[in-house]
């Protein structure tokens, strides 16, 4: 019995230091230097349609693009399949119709998973000559992964986070506690 209450105070331990780690993690601060390249990462398209999580990203970038009139932007997201279109290529219509500048988007539609949109991010950075510097919109449940994942691939990261709901931030923080231990290991 005692190996029990042992197991599940560690795995209490672990939840809520995982859990301080990713609100520490949606809430940083620091200044933005201006002409700073931003990376959205993509998230679900259904049925052609983006996720309330994905525009709302989006409307983080109108922000940064509006507030930044020499910014840059990679949209990283493919997943595309024979009903839905890549997650770059949504976000694109989405903010085009929204009045970004197309010339100031730029699309990477080849990563499926968080650590591919950073490593085809960096390709884009480094091709392009903008620099190791970038500024990563994602869901601020999801800006602590994202970040560590940056910088494996040799980005340093600025974080600009978009908001979800009390509840819906829930709902994803427990799968994240799931997913930043796979990420512990590697």
């Amino acid at each position: 019995m005692i190996f029990l209450y042992v197991i599940i105070t560690i795995i209490i331990l672990y939840c809520a230091a995982a859990s301080v780690l990713i609100i520490k993690g949606a809430g940083e601060k620091r200044e933005i230097p201006k002409g700073t390249p931003a990376i959205v990462l993509g998230c679900t398209v259904r049925n052609d349609k983006m996720s309330k999580m994905l525009v709302r990203r989006c409307d983080r970038a109108l922000e940064y693009m509006n507030g930044d009139k020499n910014a840059v932007v990679i949209l990283s997201g493919g997943r595309e399949d024979e009903i839905n279109r890549a997650e770059a290529q949504a976000m694109f219509e989405y903010l085009t119709e929204n009045g970004a500048d197309s010339a100031r988007l730029i699309i990477e539609n080849k990563s499926e998973t968080t650590q591919e949109n950073m490593l085809f991010s960096k390709e884009i950075l480094d091709k392009l000559g903008l620099g190791s510097e970038a500024v990563i919109i994602t869901t601020d449940f999801h800006q602590f992964r994202s970040k560590i994942y940056a910088e494996r691939a040799g980005i340093v990261p600025y974080s600009l986070s978009s908001r979800l709901t009390a509840g819906a931030f829930l709902k994803n923080i427990v799968r994240e506690w799931i997913v930043i231990l796979g990420l512990l290991k590697k």
